[in-house]
């Protein structure tokens, strides 16, 4: 099973305290590895397949133009981005891939956005090169499961690739951050003043059904909220699970975690790990890089798991409240 022992430097753009923090957690925690090694800026390069490109030559220009504009000497990964059309087929990309890994430009190689057929055709690929496929970045999260549902995780667990779990909070929505009850994560974003239209050709055009202005019609949304009240009905039943399995840890682990509290977005976090996957954190502040390293030392349960499984399931099943059968209330007056 693998542990938070990697990221992304593409998701950890943290500032100089931030990096500190984590860097002291990984010198205190080898749960977390070498994770010392992505903390640095650039640790990752994505090459995009395109028609504008061609041959493998291609992707070590690539490659070569990205590490002057970065001023480094390699990067740790470079990862092939979701399969598309390109001249020369995939044997070309994966011969690119090869000669950048064999001129010391990359360490590793790995894929982005491939589904389990995908990463058995880059695997095997890339061992006739010589190259060993170490990963596969795919967005997975307790509410974006089809790594998990469509055999990616286990066919890249199988070949002994590992999953990348890109955005494994869902922006927010997989972390009870923002609920129905906290649409705007505890920050409340004042009015914006707007100019009355005087033109008399938009004098008769429909209103948004968006609260707060913006938005598809039939979607209502608080001021300053991140998702639509729509959206946040339907994990409703995970963000009460979330908060119940955090405090069921920290019961359970009070001697491991020596006084930390547990929060839904750790807990969020380890469902990834408990599935097979690394999850890629985002770390911008201080606070976020503690609340990751607070995320090692303790483990979810079989029947933590089967908890946060049956909540996102019943949010599926959730009936909502859309903007023409609900009127606002409460919801509203944020």
């Amino acid at each position: 099973m693998p542990s938070l022992k990697k990221a992304s430097s593409t998701s950890i753009r943290a500032n100089r305290l931030a990096k500190r923090v984590l860097k002291k957690a990984l010198a205190q925690n080898s749960f977390l590895g070498d994770l010392h090694r992505t903390t640095k800026d650039h640790a990752e390069e994505t090459f995009e397949p395109s028609l504008l490109r061609f041959g493998s030559g291609a992707v070590v220009k690539a490659l070569e133009a990205s590490l002057e504009r970065m001023g480094v000497g390699y990067v740790e990964v470079l990862q092939l981005g979701k399969p598309g059309l390109y001249w020369g087929g995939r044997r070309s990309l994966y011969k690119g891939l090869a000669l950048c890994k064999e001129r010391g430009m990359c360490n590793s190689v790995g894929v982005s956005g491939y589904n389990a057929k995908q990463v058995e055709h880059a695997h095997a690929g890339l061992a006739k090169l010589g190259v060993t496929l170490v990963s596969n970045r795919v967005k997975f999260s307790l509410l974006e499961q089809t790594p998990l549902k469509d055999g990616t995780v286990d066919t890249c667990k199988r070949l002994g690739v590992t999953v990348l779990a890109a955005a494994p909070l869902n922006g927010g929505l997989a972390s009870a951050r923002y609920t129905a009850t906290n649409p705007t994560g505890g920050k409340f974003a004042a009015r914006k003043k707007k100019k009355k239209v005087t033109s008399n050709k938009n004098k008769n055009a429909p209103k948004s059904q968006s609260a707060g202005g913006g938005g598809p019609p039939g979607r209502r949304r608080a001021p300053g909220a991140r998702f639509a009240f729509e959206e946040l009905q339907k994990t409703m039943p995970l963000h009460a699970a979330l908060k119940s399995v955090a405090m069921q840890v920290a019961k359970r682990e009070k001697e491991a975690l020596e006084g930390r509290e547990v929060t839904p977005a750790q807990v969020a976090l380890n469902w990834v790990v408990a599935k097979g996957a690394v999850p890629l954190a985002g770390v911008n502040t201080v606070g976020d890089a503690q609340e990751v390293a607070g995320c090692v030392g303790w483990r979810l349960k079989a029947g933590d798991l089967e908890t946060l499984d049956e909540a996102v399931e019943e949010g599926k099943n959730t009936k909502v409240k859309t903007s023409a059968s609900y009127d606002g209330g409460d919801f509203l007056k944020w």
